[in-house]
């Protein structure tokens, strides 16, 4: 069994009205693939520009996520 953790910001959070989730799958997933779980459960999120973050990087999406890694969804931000 492999756990997510998965944390939402801004926009995202608002959109799915939690900033954080944990779920537990019997296989590990790639970042795409947990993105379109994601959006399975949260359609409104095919709509939104979002990067993810994976233990604070950003990542390729066939990257394997491993049990208890942090994913993050991050809206748009301006640098400055």
């Amino acid at each position: 069994m492999t756990e997510y953790q998965v944390y939402y910001f801004g926009m995202i959070a608002e959109r799915t009205t939690c900033d954080k989730e944990v779920f537990s799958i019997e296989k590990r997933l790639t970042v795409n693939q947990l993105d379109e779980m994601l959006q399975q459960k949260y359609p409104m999120l095919k709509n939104l520009s979002y990067k993810i973050a994976v233990d604070k990087n950003f990542v390729p999406p066939e990257t394997i996520v491993s049990n208890n890694q942090e994913i993050a969804l991050l809206p748009p931000f301006a640098g400055g």
